[in-house]
């Protein structure tokens, strides 16, 4: 029993942390009027735009968007640790935790990720809080049941705990999540952007819109399912405000109330049945989009060449040969396929960013995620030999590796501290090129010649094309547009390939370099991403969103159609960001305190009831935690636990009674 109560006690920590074991690893924080910003040192420059963006705007704005006046000292953990994008709020820990790797995959469109993120997670914590009514202190009931039953030769138990919140924290995930995206948008970090659009319109024209009930929960959600949740509610949340003037503060006052059903509150407030409402949004954008379909006109695909897996992001073709990355469920759990006729060879699986042939069609690189002894996420570079079939690796936070024209080397982004920068593999040897200090991030690059880089650059809320000279470093734009060019490639000689929104949905175009035309490649009613064309730009395998999900197409560049043409902006690119008197404001960490929680239990075991109360207490990165727990039986018999868990140092320490 004593293992019992102290293990329900231990299954209460918001977040794992053995990557916060690392005496290596030094925390800062920051302090100012609401919050503290407590970062690693490695990730300073994030903390820093995070911190100056709560003071500027994210902090005031999110308390006067939810309607949240109360006292509240808020801890944004900044980590650059992993490069999986990442962020969440513990409102009972008073805690929004962030990683600095951006978020940019083809169901979300480019952001400032650190305005986003924060505003959004500080959205649920302050939402939350509205008139809760046990506050923080007591954040749900524990119910459990254990038994022990005898067979032939020993006695066996079995036990079950079911963690309950209250139901002032009962309410549907479409507003949940709706809620922190629109919020985010009136302050101007979120919008309804192209991908978003994408995958609305093809889910309402392929009648796969999720019912009102699915919406309510991410329960049993496999796939695209709980991007939709998020999607829908979105734009089902921005439909009812537009509806009715100061209805979200209403609805994250009433909600908050010891209140079981969410839609029996709007019917309160509006007169309005919630489910009717549904019913004409989804009248309403059906109508939108059937219009839309029509302006797109008749479809220019290409050919269907693999669509055997729902998410099929990304694949090559270097003469006979071809590879796919795949996925069933979702983009991470994916495996790297090789094809060469009828023959098929699994590579490696987890990856993390587009392969690359080599010119010479000897070898593959490829990134992959791998997780650290420290339980933290990587992307690591790695080779893989086609003739020999072996691999060789080669650094950590790695993405986009690409081969020079004469296959000595690889070029690749490496991603620190939210900010991407471009690096040479040359004989195992690693050499920076260039020296991004803004949050820049790379959404496709290649080599356009020996002496040339063109890449997708995103850099103050824009994302182009840009022209890198490797030897003096000098960047010159090509494109000066409000949407996105991404996943850029050379085409042959003085050409690329591209995918950019510029109707509106994500198509594939053609750049020439020499007469400095765009072509289309595509029309497409869905979205056109990753193109990776062949060595004579006659043929282009790019990404196709459908109804079907994430399909290989392959389009004959001979048929395309004039788009636009570049604009030339000479001159070289801006300055990096300063950061010493942001640092200057920091101090070490040492202890912060989590608040005191405290959970009533209730336990059948051994056919009697059990009632109790746990609590534990902690620090902000639970290097100590200390949990104690009481149980009282119907006998009146007193069970005591206790606890304590020390990380600060690998591995962790824990002693239990």
């Amino acid at each position: 029993m004593k293992k019992k109560a102290f293990f329900i006690i231990l299954l209460l920590i918001p977040f794992r942390g053995y990557s916060l074991n690392n005496p290596s690893i030094k925390w800062l924080v920051y302090e100012a009027e609401g919050f503290r910003v407590l970062y690693q040192e490695g990730a300073r420059r994030t903390a820093e735009e995070i911190a100056k963006l709560l003071e500027e705007k994210i902090f005031s704005g999110v308390k006067e968007e939810t309607g949240f006046s109360g006292e509240s000292r808020i801890t944004i953990i900044v980590a650059d640790e992993s490069d999986i994008p990442n962020g969440f709020a513990v409102e009972e820990y008073d805690l929004v935790f962030i990683y600095s790797t951006n978020l940019y995959i083809p169901i979300r469109g480019r952001h400032l990720w650190t305005g986003n993120v924060t505003a959004h997670e500080l959205t649920h914590i302050f939402a939350r809080r509205m008139k809760s009514i046990f506050g923080k202190s007591i954040p749900f009931l524990t119910l459990g049941g254990a038994a022990i039953y005898e067979d032939r030769v020993h006695n066996r138990g079995f036990e079950a705990f079911v963690f309950i919140p209250f139901p002032d924290k009962v309410e549907p995930s479409w507003f949940t999540e709706g809620l922190a995206q629109l919020v985010s948008e009136k302050l101007g970090f979120d919008s309804w952007d192209t991908t978003r659009d994408m995958l609305l319109r093809t889910a309402v024209c392929e009648d796969k819109i999720l019912s009102y009930d699915e919406m309510v929960s991410f329960k049993e959600k496999k796939g695209l399912s709980p991007e939709m949740v998020y999607n829908q509610g979105y734009s089902f949340l921005r439909f009812i405000a537009n509806r009715h003037e100061g209805i979200l503060k209403e609805l994250i006052k009433k909600r908050s109330s010891f209140i079981t059903s969410f839609e029996r509150e709007y019917e309160k407030i509006t007169g309005e049945r919630l489910t009717d409402v549904y019913y004409e949004w989804k009248s309403e954008i059906k109508k939108l989009y059937s219009e839309k379909m029509k302006e797109i006109g008749d479809e220019i695909t290409g050919k269907k060449v693999k669509g055997d897996s729902f998410f099929i992001s990304y694949s090559g073709i270097h003469e006979d040969k071809a590879f796919y990355v795949m996925g069933k469920d979702s983009f991470f759990m994916n495996k790297l396929i090789l094809e060469k006729g009828n023959r098929r060879k699994k590579i490696d699986s987890f990856i993390s960013s587009p392969p690359s042939f080599s010119p010479d069609g000897k070898e593959i690189a490829y990134t992959k995620y791998k997780i650290t002894y420290l339980d933290s996420i990587v992307s690591e570079l790695k080779v893989y030999n086609l003739k020999s079939g072996k691999k060789r690796t080669g650094v950590e936070r790695a993405f986009l590796p690409v081969y020079s024209p004469d296959s000595s080397f690889i070029a690749y982004v490496r991603n620190m501290d939210g900010t991407h920068n471009i690096y040479f593999l040359k004989d195992g040897k690693e050499k920076k090129i260039t020296d991004f200090q803004n949050a820049e991030q790379i959404a496709g690059m290649d080599f356009l010649n020996e002496n040339e880089i063109v890449l997708s650059l995103y850099s103050n809320g824009k994302q182009d094309l840009w022209i890198l000279d490797i030897n003096s470093k000098n960047l010159r734009r090509i494109t000066d547009t409000p949407e996105e060019e991404r996943d850029v490639r050379r085409c042959g000689d003085g050409k690329i390939v591209f995918s950019a929104d510029y109707n509106g949905i994500f198509n594939i175009y053609l750049g020439d370099m020499k007469d400095g035309k765009i072509y289309r490649l595509t029309n497409l009613k869905g979205g056109g991403f990753y193109p990776y064309p062949s060595s004579d730009c006659s043929r282009v395998f790019y990404t196709s969103y459908t109804k079907d999900g994430y399909n290989i197409y392959e389009v004959n560049t001979e048929q395309m159609k004039e788009a636009g043409s570049f604009t030339v902006i000479e001159g070289n690119y801006g300055e990096g960001r300063v950061i010493e008197e942001f640092m200057g404001k920091s101090k070490r960490y040492r202890f912060i305190s989590n608040p005191l929680h405290l959970y009533p239990t209730i336990l059948y075991y051994l056919e009697g009831l059990g009632f109790g109360l746990g609590f534990d207490y902690s620090d902000k990165l639970l290097r100590h935690i200390i949990g104690a727990g009481t149980l009282v039986n119907m006998d009146g018999d007193l069970i005591l636990s206790a606890g304590y868990v020390n990380r600060t140092f690998y591995p962790t320490f824990i002693i239990r009674g």
